[in-house]
């Protein structure tokens, strides 16, 4: 197994952590419902950009892999 490989994958790993933690942050916020409603559409916002964000990961981690290795 390459190293370029094995960073690449845990590069990847910590980036979408990142996002699930700021992901669990904003539905705990969601639930307590403790803001006015511009800030409950902010949050809904921002998850939405969050989700987006991991898919770009994890598609540039396949093409990123796909080129390098050639795997398909």
């Amino acid at each position: 197994m390459d190293i370029t490989f094995v960073a690449l994958t845990i590069n990847i790993i910590g980036e979408v952590l990142i996002a699930y933690v700021v992901l669990r942050v904003h539905h705990k916020m969601l639930i307590e419902h403790k803001f006015d409603k511009k800030v409950f559409d902010e949050i809904r916002r921002e998850q939405k950009l969050v989700f987006l964000g991991i898919a770009l990961i994890i598609i540039s981690f396949v093409l990123e892999v796909v080129k390098n290795w050639e795997i398909l």
